[in-house]
Formats: C-alpha cells, sequence, structure tokens
C-alpha cells in the first residue's frame, strides 16, 4: 500500500463514525476491494487500517475542520494552506470551518481613530432592528470568549450545544470570530451587523462588476411587476455567459440592490402612491377649527349583507357626514349603491338635525359626489367638464365651498377613522352568517347569502353604533380625551351658525333632471309625464332643470331657468283607452285654453293698434313718397260697452277708460287660458 499524502489513517471503528458509515459496510468493503485499506497486526490479531484519502470526501472535510478547530482563529488561514490536500478540498474545507481562503493582500488591520468615527456614524443610520441585531452578536459573542471550560474539556466540544441553546451554531460563532478577530471588543458590534446591510458600510470591498450587467439587472428588477431576485439573477447568468463576463454571487447582487436609494426603489416597483405614503402625513391642528366649520363626506360599503324590503339581498352602502371639529357624525343614509340621492339624503338629515350650515365641506372624489346635483356649479371638480351654465348643486345653493380630497389618500379623510366603527360593527354576533369581509380572501366558510339580516335590524344597529360613538371618549387631536357629543356640546355653546331656511332644506330632498318640452309643452321624468298651461306657454328650445321628488313622482315639479323658477308643473295623469268623460274634460279644458289665447291677442293687437296711431311716422325715414299703411283688423270688440276706436288725437285713443278695458279683456283671456 502507498502511504497516505497526508499519513493520516483509521481503525474501522474510528473510520465508522468520521464517514458514519456501520463497520460492518466498512469491513465488506474492505475485503472486497472498495475501499483501498491495509491489514495491519495489532490487539492480538489482524485489522484494517484505512487512510484517510480512502474515505469519502464529506469525511476527509469532517477530520480537517475538527483540527483546523484545535488551532487558534487568527493561525487557522494559515494553517489550512499547509494541510497536505488538494486546492479544491482547502476551498470546501474552508468554506466548511468558515475561515477565509488566503488573499495576496495583507490581513485586515485594525481600525484607526477616523475608520471607527465613520463606521460608527454609518452604524446609527441604520433601521434600528439592525443595530439590536449587531449587539446581540457582540454580546453573545463576549459571553461565548469568557466562557469557563471545566479541566480536562475542549472549548470547540463544547461550543456547539452553547450556541444551540442560544439560538445560533459553533459555526456562526466562529464566523461572527473570524470577522472581529482584528479588532478591539468595543469595535465588535459595529462589526458585527447583519450581511445584507454590509454592502453600505464605509471601506466594505466591492464586488467588480461590468457596467452593461449592472444596468441589464436595474432595468429588470426595478419594475412594478416586482420579479424575484433569483429570476433576475438567472438572466443575468446567461447574459454574463453569452458576453464571458464574470459575475459575482447572488448574495452581493442583493447587497448592491439593497444599497440603492429607498425612495428610487419605492417608486419603480411599487408605484408614485408608495412613494406618498412613505412622506410623512401633514398634522392638521384641529383646535383652530369651529364646530360646523367643516363637513367631511364620504362613503362605506359594509362587510355583511342585508335583506332589503322588496327581498333583494347586497351589502349596503352608508353615506355619512361628519362635522371634523368634534367628530361627530352629523347625517348619515343607507342604501343599495352609492349615489347622488344617497348623498343627499344624508346631507338632509344633517341639516335637519344640527339646523346649521357648514362654511366648508371636504369631500371624496367619486362620482356620486362630483356630480352635478350635489356639487354643480363648483369650479374645483375633478370629474365631469365644468361649464359655466351647468345646473346649480346643493352645496353650491348653500353657500357651501367644497374641498376634495386627494385620489387615493385614505389619510387625507377624517372620516376614515369612524369607518374602523363599521367595520368592527360587522363583526357582531348578529351578523354571523351573514359576515362576507372585505374581500374575498377573507370571507369565512359559514357565509351564506341566506343568512342576511333585516335591513330593519341593520338600520337599529347603525343606529346604536353612531350613538355609542359619539359618547366613546376620543384619542384624536384637540379632543382631550372627550367624546365627541361632550366636545361638541361645549363649542355650541358659544358658536353661532348659518342656518338653513325650510325651502332649502326642502331643495336638498329634491333630484334633479335636465329637460326639453317637448311640442306639446310636456316632459317625461322616470315615464311620468309633466305639463301645464304654463309650461306649454313656455319656449321650446330651452333646456331648463327640473327639481322632483324621487320618493314621490306624483307630486309637482319645479322648473328652473338657471336662477328663475318658471313654472310647478304636475303630474298628468295619461287617460283610459274608452274614457269619454275624461276626453270631454280635456277637450273643454284644451277649448278654454284656446279662447284665453285668443282674447289676450285680441288686446295685444288693439294696444298695438292704437299706439301704432298715436306715434307720428317720420316723412325722413323712407325717401320718396310716403307708402300706403297697411290696414289692420279691428277687434269685434273689446267687452261690453267697448266701442269702436275713435279717429282723432292720443286724448282720444287712450284714455283711462280705454286702457281699463284692456286690462279687463286681458284678465278674461288669462282666466280662459288657465281654467280659473
Amino acid at each position: 500500500m502507498q502511504q497516505p499524502a497526508s499519513g493520516v489513517s483509521f481503525t474501522v471503528g474510528q473510520a465508522s463514525e468520521l464517514a458514519q458509515i456501520p463497520e460492518r459496510t466498512l469491513k465488506r468493503k474492505c475485503a472486497e476491494g472498495g475501499i483501498s485499506a491495509e491489514l495491519v497486526k495489532g490487539n492480538g490479531g489482524t485489522q484494517y487500517r484505512i487512510p484517510l484519502e480512502a474515505l469519502p470526501e464529506p469525511a476527509q472535510i469532517r477530520y480537517w475542520v475538527g483540527q483546523l478547530k484545535a488551532v487558534l482563529m487568527t493561525d487557522r488561514r494559515d494553517f489550512m494552506h499547509t494541510l497536505p490536500i488538494p486546492d479544491a478540498l482547502v476551498r470546501k474545507v474552508a468554506q466548511a470551518a468558515a475561515v477565509p481562503r488566503r488573499r495576496d493582500d495583507a490581513a485586515p488591520a485594525p481600525w484607526t481613530h477616523e475608520e471607527f468615527e465613520e463606521k460608527t456614524a454609518w452604524f446609527f443610520t441604520m433601521p434600528k432592528n439592525a443595530q439590536a441585531e449587531a449587539f446581540r452578536r457582540a454580546e453573545l459573542l463576549w459571553a461565548f470568549e469568557d466562557m469557563e471550560v471545566p479541566e480536562g474539556e475542549k472549548k470547540s466540544y463544547l461550543a456547539e450545544a452553547w450556541a444551540k441553546e442560544r439560538g445560533t451554531s459553533r459555526a456562526t460563532l466562529y464566523k461572527w470570530r473570524q470577522s472581529v478577530a482584528h479588532l478591539e471588543r468595543h469595535q465588535w458590534a459595529y462589526a458585527l451587523v447583519p450581511e445584507r446591510r454590509k454592502g453600505n458600510m464605509p471601506g466594505a470591498p466591492k464586488a467588480d462588476i461590468d457596467p452593461g450587467l449592472w444596468d441589464f439587472i436595474k432595468s429588470e428588477w426595478l419594475t412594478q411587476s416586482k420579479p424575484a431576485l433569483r429570476h433576475v439573477y438567472r438572466r443575468a447568468v446567461a447574459l454574463a455567459n453569452a458576453r464571458d463576463l464574470d459575475l459575482p454571487a447572488e448574495k452581493t447582487i442583493a447587497r448592491r440592490l439593497a444599497a440603492l436609494p429607498l425612495p428610487l426603489v419605492t417608486l419603480m416597483r411599487e408605484g408614485e402612491k408608495a412613494l406618498d405614503d412613505m412622506y410623512p402625513p401633514m398634522r392638521r391642528d384641529y383646535s383652530t377649527l369651529a364646530v360646523h366649520e367643516i363637513w367631511n363626506a364620504d362613503g362605506h360599503m359594509f362587510d355583511a349583507h342585508v335583506r332589503w324590503a322588496d327581498g333583494s339581498v347586497s351589502r349596503p352602502i352608508v353615506i355619512a357626514w361628519q362635522d371634523v371639529r368634534t367628530r361627530m357624525i352629523v347625517g348619515f343614509a343607507i342604501g343599495k349603491s352609492e349615489s347622488a340621492h344617497l348623498v343627499r339624503q344624508a346631507l338632509t338629515a344633517g341639516l335637519e338635525r344640527t339646523r346649521a350650515i357648514p362654511q366648508r365641506a371636504y369631500l371624496d372624489n367619486g362620482r356620486a359626489f362630483a356630480s352635478k346635483e350635489i356639487s354643480g356649479g363648483q369650479a374645483t371638480r375633478y370629474r365631469f367638464k365644468v361649464k359655466p351654465d351647468e345646473m346649480q348643486g346643493v352645496l353650491t345653493m348653500l353657500q357651501v365651498d367644497v374641498t376634495w380630497a386627494k385620489p387615493y389618500n385614505g389619510r387625507a379623510k377624517p372620516i376614515e377613522r369612524f369607518w374602523q366603527t363599521l367595520t368592527a360593527m360587522a363583526r357582531r354576533s348578529e351578523f354571523v352568517g351573514a359576515y362576507c369581509g372585505n374581500k374575498i380572501d377573507n370571507r369565512p366558510e359559514e357565509h351564506d347569502i341566506k343568512n342576511a339580516v333585516d335591513v330593519a335590524l341593520f338600520e337599529r344597529l347603525l343606529h346604536e353604533e353612531i350613538e355609542a360613538y359619539h359618547d366613546r371618549a376620543h384619542r384624536g387631536d384637540s379632543m382631550d380625551g372627550r367624546s365627541p357629543r361632550q366636545v361638541y356640546e361645549a363649542l355650541m355653546a358659544s358658536t353661532v351658525v348659518r342656518q338653513p331656511t325650510a325651502s332649502q332644506v326642502r331643495r336638498c330632498t329634491l333630484a334633479a333632471q335636465p329637460i326639453k318640452l317637448n311640442r306639446h309643452g310636456e316632459f317625461f321624468i322616470l315615464e311620468n309625464r309633466y305639463g301645464s298651461d304654463a309650461c306649454a306657454a313656455l319656449p321650446r328650445h330651452v333646456r331648463y332643470m327640473a327639481y322632483y321628488d324621487p320618493n314621490d313622482t306624483a307630486l309637482a315639479v319645479e322648473l328652473w331657468d338657471g336662477e328663475d323658477l318658471v313654472a310647478t308643473v304636475p303630474a298628468l295623469d295619461s287617460l283610459g283607452f274608452a274614457d269619454r268623460n275624461a276626453a270631454q274634460d280635456h277637450a273643454r279644458a284644451k277649448n278654454a285654453h284656446k279662447r284665453g289665447m285668443r282674447e289676450q291677442t285680441r288686446a295685444m293687437q288693439a294696444m298695438d293698434k292704437a299706439r301704432d296711431r298715436t306715434t307720428p311716422r317720420d316723412p325722413q325715414a323712407t325717401p320718396g313718397a310716403p307708402l300706403p299703411r297697411a290696414r289692420v283688423p279691428q277687434l269685434a270688440h273689446l267687452g261690453a260697452g267697448a266701442g269702436k276706436p275713435k279717429a282723432g288725437g292720443a286724448a282720444d285713443e287712450l284714455t283711462p277708460e280705454y286702457m281699463e278695458e284692456f286690462r279687463q279683456a286681458l284678465a278674461r283671456g288669462e282666466a280662459l287660458r288657465y281654467g280659473s
């Protein structure tokens, strides 16, 4: 047998323990020649002697690692390179023992005072959790170095159990020792920062990377699709191989990416919204506000199903108005969907409950709030094109200035805190089985649409929750631990507010719809027909705004032309096909309307004729011979006792008696026209 290169050999028992192979298996392999071994005499007989080189590679590595750990840490690197083993095996042993390979440069030198100051300043720029981890490692390493070893024991044998009790391993401890071997103890914590943070450490060596490869990695990784680094690195490896370029390890690339500016990474991988969220929110001083100075409105979809009066089932929408200063919910309404009508209902409830009009309104940018019914006439809407002649919304009518919350910025809406109350309400026992969560991922298994609660129960519980919220102590700014109701009552005792009139409150209850009259002077709203004599006399080409009660379409509709009320129009019932009496009534009303129009026309013609006779002609108006005057047919009569106009002067034509007869004729025409 050739002398082994290392000169190290083992008995079968020693080799079995080292290689973790049963002795019987080793003996059989030695006898069959599978393992090169030598038979030697000893201990009363012959036995196999197995060289180290004949054992599997993991067994060889395990042996040399054990030899290294018996050497001082500062001497391990030099000792390792004296081992009689191939270079390939040296690298594996160094990795297993956490011993850095020998480099051409000298061993790390102790930090100078300037270097220590620089690294200390950098250390305290890291997150608190990274600093705490570094101090934990240093304390653990101090305790290990100061560990008392019983006589006859080796520290390396005790290290594994000691480290395991403290949540680490012997290899990790030795790795930390190696990284701080050139430093003083008070400097250890600053060198034991987590590996992912060391890429930013001052003076840390940087692995070389081709600029083109680095740009490729950044362009692939810094996208909002958020690809995993391992996939990006895999493509970078393929590119490096194709171009015959060196590429650092994946962990090195990860440290390089972690060193990029966090705002840049956030913007490129998560978007502008996430970047905005990084900026500290503006702190508002609520103490500067007066009660009813600002009302805030928003909508919330309840996280449980409700059965409505018509038998349908859906998640209800709650629209609420909140006084920003006191956090009081001044008005709310519930419905099947978020709409301008629901916003008006909640606003009307707030006006009736508080008898106050806010100075400003802080609104969400949803379609319901930005609709013309609510904010028409406000020049600051995000949605819908603002037109000079657009309809006037209820907030504009109430002279309330509107401020719009920034889209997708929940922190800017103070009422968002109240919605947490409704989120908790949906988890009450009354909603078991009806609770569906805010998304499909957190929907409980017990949820069934058949378990929907009655809308009356939902309304009652909602009232209870809101009143309990009003009486609960609030930790918000300028609340001083008081409840919203306490703050509201205290401030209202010394506050003067604008109060809405009855007509303003009624206007808030009316829905609005632009209409044009048809040739009959009628219009339709929700398939209901509206018309009147006054409506029939209006121009057909003008676009009017009709305000109606959506809860009772049988009521009369207010017709407005800009800021002027031009008519109050009742609903018209359609006649039955064979309803003779109704048809006769309709014919009589139509004939009366026509007679009244004729009477008015005759009166106007008589007035024009009289004015024409009393106005002298200007001879210079038309050159040449005067033109013959057109004949105007005279009225048959202007009323009882009215005679023909006399051919005389102005005193004979526009006498007080004549004017009185004219007014009487005009009044008779109005009476006939409108059926009075």
